[in-house]
């Protein structure tokens, strides 16, 4: 019988795709901080693997913002176009001069620079010439580490129009940000009202207005804040997890940051558990895809890396 000095808990939720505050979110307002459930160490399972990398141990990670945007106009008959407002060349015209963002919003440092992700991937490798060939040969791991120092915007959606010989009084977008620390919705939605602003254009509070009346209106879909683990190099708990991953895949694994959103935020930005990871079995360059999959000796080996943590953080 062996005598544990705490207990390991499997929170297992859904909505994550959705942004998490029906799934974590729930979880820690009703019943984990309520009941006092102390957590010192969480683990979130999702994959980390960054082939032809080496596994990763995540310590942060950016946030998201998904806005949508409504153009309002004036329809009318397409043989006098000039007699209405398009609601597309409304959205045209902020498409156009979405980059000019950055001009509205704070400058704020990334957790890491680029030269800082470099020397951790570094450890992972013999040398690091063997790194810099690596590097030098892999597009994937430039354009990452690009997107991991850098507040990224995305349209990935727009809708428009009723019929072919119709001006549009209406059209639709929405656009996916991937924020860096520091940064929060309210500062981005901020910031896109004053570019909107002076690119000639009102931004409603409500989507209706009056008849005839030409204005934006900003919706926040979703959002989840960015987050990081401050302290993770002294930590003397993280370095045994690093230890026993590279004993069970028998590679150097390497401290990283996330370029998407997962429900590690939850846990760190509450104050319940900022000593929160991210490591699981699969590859995050397949999320999403048609063929996603986890191989199995992957799957096996997180599970006994997940194993051999718990008895040695609890005993």
């Amino acid at each position: 019988e062996i005598n544990f000095s705490g207990n390991l808990v499997l929170n297992a939720v859904a909505d994550e795709e959705t942004g998490g505050n029906l799934g974590t979110g729930w979880c820690l307002e009703k019943i984990l901080t309520p009941r006092s459930i102390k957590c010192d160490f969480a683990i979130i399972g999702e994959a980390s693997g960054l082939s032809p990398l080496p596994k990763s141990i995540i310590i942060g990670e950016k946030g998201r913002l998904e806005v949508k945007v409504v153009t309002n106009g004036i329809s009318c008959h397409s043989w006098g176009p000039f007699m209405g407002k398009n609601a597309i060349y409304m959205m045209s015209d902020l498409i156009q001069n979405l980059d000019k963002l950055d001009e509205f919003i704070p400058t704020v440092e990334p957790p890491m620079r680029e030269e800082k992700l470099k020397d951790l991937m570094t450890l992972a490798f013999p040398s690091k010439e063997i790194f810099q060939k690596i590097y030098n040969e892999q597009p994937l791991l430039q354009n990452l580490l690009f997107a991991l120092t850098q507040f990224t915007k995305s349209l990935n959606i727009i809708r428009g129009g009723i019929k072919d010989n119709v001006v549009p009084d209406f059209c639709e977008a929405v656009i996916d940000f991937r924020l860096l620390p520091g940064q929060t919705a309210e500062i981005i939605i901020n910031g896109l009202t004053k570019l909107i602003n002076k690119l000639g254009y009102q931004v409603k509070k409500q989507p209706t207005g009056e008849a005839e009346e030409i204005f934006f209106y900003l919706e926040v879909i979703e959002k989840s804040d960015p987050s990081i683990w401050e302290n993770w190099e002294n930590s003397v708990a993280l370095k045994d997890f690093y230890d026993i991953s590279e004993k069970i895949y028998k590679k150097k694994p390497f401290y990283f940051l996330f370029p998407a959103t997962t429900d590690a935020y939850f846990y760190r930005n509450s104050g319940y558990c900022p000593e929160t990871i991210i490591f699981g079995p699969g590859r995050g360059s397949t999320a999403h895809t048609t063929d996603e999959y986890i191989e199995i000796e992957d799957f096996i080996s997180a599970i006994k890396v997940y194993t051999l943590f718990a008895y040695k953080f609890l005993k």
